[in-house]
C-alpha cells in the first residue's frame, strides 16, 4: 500500500538533498544503488530506549531525469505515525551541489503527508525550492519517497549530466512541543531520531536504482 498526499510548496527545512539520476535501459550491473547505508536497530524512540523501525534508516538514494528529482529513504518497518513521535514524523535527504546544500523531505502529521525541497547557501542564506514536492509513503517496499521538479532549481544551479552530488547523508526523526509554551505552534522542534552519513558521490544522469517520479 502506498499513500500519496498532496503536494506543498517546500518549507525551509535547512540541509540538503542529494539529486542523481536513473536510467531505465542501464543493466542492473551498471546501477548505482545504496548511496547510503546504515546499521538495522539504530534508530531511537523519543525515550531514547528503544530503536523506533519507522525512523531506522537502512539505506537511501536519489535520482533524477530532464524533469524531476527523486529521494528515496528506506526504514526497517514504515508508517505514517508513530506512538514515540504523537505530533508527527520526519524523514529528510540531504546533498551538496557546488557550495549549496539542498534537503528534500517528507513530513506526517495530523494533517496528512507533505514534501518539502528546501536549500542552504553561504552566500544568500536558507530558503525554499520553488515549486512543489511530492511524498509517498510506499509501506509494501518501506520506502520514503520525495519527489520534486527540476524546473525549481534551474534559478540556483543547472542539474545536468555529470553534475556532482556530494555530501550524501540522511537523517529522520519526530516532531515534539517545546513544553515552556504547548499551545504556540511555532514551538515546534524536530528531534532526531536515525542518521546516515558517507555517501557515495553521484553523477546526476547516471544510472540509478530508483525509478524518478514514482
Amino acid at each position: 500500500m502506498s499513500i500519496r498526499l498532496r503536494p506543498v510548496l517546500a518549507l525551509a527545512l535547512c540541509a540538503g538533498l542529494a539529486g542523481a539520476t536513473g536510467l531505465g535501459t542501464a543493466s542492473a550491473a551498471a546501477q548505482s544503488c545504496n548511496l547510503v547505508t546504515d546499521d538495522k536497530g539504530d534508530a531511537k524512540g523519543a525515550a531514547g530506549a528503544v530503536s523506533d523501525p519507522v525512523v531506522d534508516i537502512l539505506s537511501a538514494d536519489v535520482a533524477s531525469n530532464a524533469k524531476k528529482i527523486t529521494a528515496v529513504i528506506r526504514v526497517e518497518k514504515l508508517a505514517a505515525t508513530s506512538a514515540n513521535y504523537s505530533l508527527g514524523i520526519t524523514w529528510r535527504a540531504n546533498f551538496t551541489i557546488g557550495d549549496t546544500t539542498y534537503a528534500m523531505s517528507a513530513i506526517s502529521d495530523r494533517s496528512g503527508v507533505v514534501g518539502q525541497t528546501s536549500y542552504s547557501d553561504p552566500a544568500t542564506g536558507q530558503g525554499t525550492i520553488a515549486g512543489s514536492a511530492v511524498a509517498v509513503l510506499d509501506m509494501a517496499k518501506n520506502e520514503v519517497r520525495i519527489t520534486s521538479s527540476t524546473v525549481g532549481f534551474a534559478d540556483r544551479v543547472n542539474i545536468k549530466p555529470g553534475t556532482a552530488v556530494t555530501d550524501l547523508n540522511v537523517l529522520t526523526g519526530g516532531i515534539f512541543q517545546s513544553p515552556k509554551n504547548p499551545v504556540v505552534n511555532f514551538n515546534l522542534r524536530y528531534a532526531s531520531a536515525d542518521t546516515a552519513t558517507g555517501g557515495k558521490t553521484y553523477k546526476a544522469a547516471n544510472p540509478s536504482c530508483v525509478a524518478v517520479g514514482k
